[in-house]
């Protein structure tokens, strides 16, 4: 039902892409939210699986053109790129130079009943989760709020209770194939991405957070 929502909302979108004025932009900047709140509701239900599923499944465009085609997660829900006139407003209007507007306006507004850490790791989650699902050489997940949990301590507990093989199996829904040999072979992608060309506003020195920054690759699933 949810992924569906996803994708009958973001036909809507499609439906009137000539458009790029305030309420076009700010309807997928709120799809882009709402994805991340979903998220954080989900991890926090322990919904695992379901999490999974959103971020890997393939989605489905249609809307008035007919376009009838597969889609990614970030095809669906991604607003980053498309929402210059609310990132040049809210710098505006604050007369800063965030590394992004958006991100800066859901920090200040986070919903009740959840706190900034929450979303930002559901955020830290989607770009991980996309890094070790997606195929080498793709465009990733990239965590908008990242800044705002470099030191996120939900966060960095996920990443080093992976060493424990009774976590891996605890959160089999969410990493799928949780064998030492399923695990390695995706976690080598984050490897090559580690060392290489991490995320990271093109403004800013810090980098967005992977697992590997807080858990060794062959020190995962090896404690019992």
């Amino acid at each position: 039902m949810v992924a569906d929502f996803f994708e009958e909302y973001r036909q809507t979108q499609d439906d009137h892409r000539d458009s790029d004025d305030y309420p076009s932009q700010a309807r997928r900047a709120l799809l882009h939210e709402m994805f991340i709140y979903t998220i954080a509701l989900l991890w926090g239900a322990e919904e695992y699986s379901k999490i999974r599923d959103l971020i890997t499944r393939t989605y489905f465009l249609g809307g008035k053109y007919r376009e009838n085609k597969t889609a990614k997660l970030t095809d669906i829900v991604y607003a980053g790129g498309h929402t210059n006139l609310i990132e040049n407003a809210k710098k505006k209007v604050d007369n800063k130079n965030y590394y992004s507007g958006l991100a800066q306006q859901w920090s200040e507004h986070v919903m009740a009943g959840y706190s900034l850490d929450q979303v930002t790791f559901a955020d830290l989650l989607i770009y991980n989760l996309s890094v070790l699902e997606e195929p080498e050489n793709t465009w990733y997940w990239f965590p908008m709020l990242y800044v705002y949990g470099l030191e996120n301590p939900m966060f960095s507990r996920f990443a080093i209770r992976l060493k424990s093989a009774h976590q891996l199996k605890r959160l089999a829904g969410l990493v799928g194939d949780a064998s030492p040999a399923g695990i390695d072979e995706r976690i080598q992608k984050m490897v090559k991405l580690s060392a290489n060309d991490k995320y990271r506003y093109n403004s800013s020195f810090e980098e967005a957070p992977l697992i590997l920054d807080y858990v060794k690759a062959d020190e995962i699933g090896k404690l019992p």
